[in-house]
This record gives C-alpha cells, structure tokens and sequence, in this order.
C-alpha cells in the first residue's frame, strides 16, 4: 500500500527538493552519512550530481550538519536497515539513525548514475503537551477536528486579556506535514501562531489528515485527491474556528501555505461566511509546471542531468494530457501520483472558482524572492488569475525563502536545515491585513 506519508511533493513539502546520490545501492546513501558524522564535508561533495553541487558548499553543508547536532546530539550509529522507494527517475533510500537525543531517518536520494541530489531528516517526534506555550501574551489549548471519520489533532492559540479577536486557520503544503509544518528544526506554523497572537490574531493549526493517518487505508495514494488531502479538513476547520472561546466568527480567516495557498481561492469559494485569506508562496499555475521549474533550478547540465529532466518533461506532459484519465499508470505521472489526484488539481485551480469567492473576501498574497520553490513567476501569475478583483494585496519579500525565513544569496535545500524563524515583518504584516477596517 502506498501512503500520502510517502509523497514527496517537491514543491511545496519542501521533502524532494532536499534529497539526492554515486552508485545506486543504500550502502551509498549510507555512505554519505558517515562522511556527515566524521564531519569529511569537503569530502562529501564528492558525493553530490553537479545540479546539487552548484547550489550547496562545504561551509553549508557543515552549518546544516550544526544544525542537525544541535537540535539531536551527535550521530551514534547508523544502520543498516535501510529501506527504499522511487520517484520518478530517483531512488530515495530511508536510513535510520541513531542520535544522542534522538532516533531520526535521514532521506537520501540518488540519481539512475548514484550522484547524490540531496538529503534531509524525517521530523521526530515529539511531545506536544509539552510544547504548549502559556505566558503573559499567549495561551495555547490542544484541540480535536473531527471530519467523518478523521479526527485531527491541533492547538488553538490565543492571545491573552483579548475578546472579540480575529482567528486564523493555517493550511499546510503538501505531504504529510505536522501541525507546525516541522521542516528539519523549523517550525513555521508555530512561529506563525505565536507571533499572532502576540499582536492579537487567534490561530489554529493542526496535524494534517496524511500526517495522522499515514498507514490507513484511506489516505492511500491510488485513490486520494486534493480534497481528501487538504480542502476537505481546511473548510471543516474554519467552520471549528466559530466555535472556539473569545473569536469574532465574522472574522475567520484562511491562511495556506504553498499547496494550501494554491487551494485558498477554492476553499474561500466554498466555505461559508470568512473574512479573507492569506496565501503565502502559493500559486495559481498547474502544480506539474512549478514541479518542473523547481527541478530545472536543481538539476545541473551534465548529461545525466539532463536525462533526468527529460524524464520529468514526459511525465508533466502526461499530467497535462487531455486524455488522462483515473486508470492511467502513477508511474507515467509526476512524482509517481495518480491520474485522480492531477485530475482534482485541475478542478480545485480552475478560474471559476476565484470568480465564484464573494467581493468581500479580501486577499492578502505574500512571496519570498529568494523563494526557488514557488517564485516570482507564480507571484505575478496573480495577476491574471483575479483579473480585476478588487480587495487584493501583495507584496514580495526581498530576502525571504520558501518558509519566509530570513537568508542571503541564492536559496539552496540545505538552507531548511539551519534552524530559523518565519520573520517579524511578515507577520507584522498579516496581523495588520487582519485587523484593518
């Protein structure tokens, strides 16, 4: 069975593009690693295809590695249990490790010719009471969403000595993603949380339907859609949000990220009664076309490179296809999802849609330029899709990435492996939107 936790969507889980391998076997990948644990960083770009060399260095490589020890204690051993799944053209291979404070699996991915494209660690668990924050400014309450027969689990978070006060509902990218959106040591949708509420924004965030029931049969990704995966949850929790202690149920809002903001507009269309939406990195484009730019970012020149996008080139064109169909084969699609899952993307980023959300459904659009996931060009595509909508904002964000995180120079996948925080403006700059008359 494959599950939605399988799923590395590339663009907006942030998972893929972290993750690629010399010879194609797990003692490769693991190879890599104990390059990482010895700390031969100049050596383990040896490693790297020339598409994620170009965008990684040594003195990076050794910041994420830092990084890495500083939030689980040095590597203690790595085993030999390694497990592996494809993704198109790539091969990633799973391998648990064992750090001081921590049991983590590193990701590795290799090219057909075993180049490395990158790596990344599954989030570990954690214990969310907790983390749960209640000082002078915020008070933060675990919750159950309850949709059919899912029940999420999340965390309301308040802003002290406060009624009457705007809520938001925050919606992941895609993949599995936690109710913090965990991204190596980042936590955006806490960062997020607890920075509105401390300007006086409730929030509510939760465990996503394909983070909580990642086994189930349900969520198998031979029959799931985008509903199933995000809009369904996302319009039942902004009917939750009315319910909660001390919320203006006038003043609901959306606020998706990536994939949750490419489904803000359809989501605004059919849930009742919101104030507005914030879509941050999101976009109005087919998800195969900002797929494909992603990896044209990553991917190098060399041969090998350039046969692997010739690979995803065929397979976006299949998505595209006017016959595909729910029976066409997973493994001639992009990232190896089925028909039925490309066929709900069409209909949820049909323009209909947009035109169908009420005039008083005010959007704010957010983008990071050092964003290389979703970009300036998805940002400007906007413009287009809303047409002469009023009730719009946007802005672009100079030094901000893919997670609103403060950086310099040309954003690479490691960068999500150094610990960082969503900024001050953006969020100054949401809580204004929100509370403007």
């Amino acid at each position: 069975m494959k599950s939605v936790s399988k799923i590395t969507l590339v663009i907006f889980g942030v998972l893929f593009s972290t993750s690629l391998f010399a010879q194609n076997t797990p003692q490769q990948a693991k190879a890599l690693i104990e390059h990482l644990k010895d700390k031969k960083y100049k050596e383990s770009l040896g490693f790297f295809s020339p598409g994620f060399a170009k965008l990684v260095t040594e003195e990076k490589i050794k910041l994420s590695m830092q990084s890495i020890e500083q939030m689980n204690g040095a590597i203690k051993s790595i085993s030999d249990d390694i497990t592996s799944s494809t993704r198109d053209t790539f091969t990633i291979y799973a391998v648990p490790v064992e750090f001081e404070k921590a049991s983590v699996t590193f990701r590795v991915t290799l090219q057909t010719d075993g180049k490395v494209a990158g790596f990344f660690l599954d989030r570990p668990k954690e214990k969310i009471e907790q983390a749960l924050v209640n000082n002078a400014f915020v008070n933060e309450q675990l919750i159950a969403i309850t949709n059919g027969n899912f029940t999420l689990t999340g965390i309301y978070t308040k802003p002290v000595g406060k009624t009457n006060f705007p809520v938001v509902v925050l919606v992941h990218g895609s993949g599995p993603n936690d109710k913090n959106e965990t991204i190596g040591p980042n936590k955006p949708f806490r960062d997020i949380a607890l920075g509105l509420a401390k300007r006086g924004v409730g929030v509510i965030r939760y465990d996503k339907r394909t983070f909580m029931y990642a086994n189930d049969a349900s969520t198998d990704t031979n029959g799931i859609t985008v509903f199933d995966e995000t809009i369904n949850d996302a319009i039942t929790a902004l009917q939750f949000a009315k319910t909660m202690q001390g919320v203006d149920t006038n003043a609901v809002y959306l606020c998706g990220h990536s994939l949750g903001g490419m489904c803000a507009p359809y989501i605004s269309a059919k849930a009742t009664n919101i104030a507005g939406a914030i879509i941050l990195a999101g976009s109005p484009r087919p998800l195969e076309d900002v797929i494909l730019d992603q990896m044209k970012y990553l991917l190098g020149t060399d041969a090998e490179s350039k046969k692997q996008l010739q690979v995803i080139e065929k397979r976006v064109k299949a998505a595209k296809s006017p016959t595909l169909t729910t029976n066409t084969s997973p493994e001639t699609l992009p990232l190896n999802l089925p028909g039925n899952y490309w066929l709900s993307l069409r209909e949820m980023l049909n323009p209909k849609h947009g035109q169908n959300v009420p005039q008083s459904v005010r959007f704010f659009i957010a983008q990071g330029e050092r964003d290389y996931q979703v970009t300036t060009t998805d940002y400007k595509a906007w413009d287009t899709y809303w047409g002469n909508r009023k009730n719009i904002t946007k802005k672009l964000y100079p030094t901000l990435n893919h997670l609103f995180m403060e950086g310099t120079g040309k954003s690479t996948p490691t960068e999500y492996q150094a610990e960082g925080h969503v900024a001050d403006i953006l969020l100054d700059d949401i809580a204004t939107f929100i509370t403007k008359k």
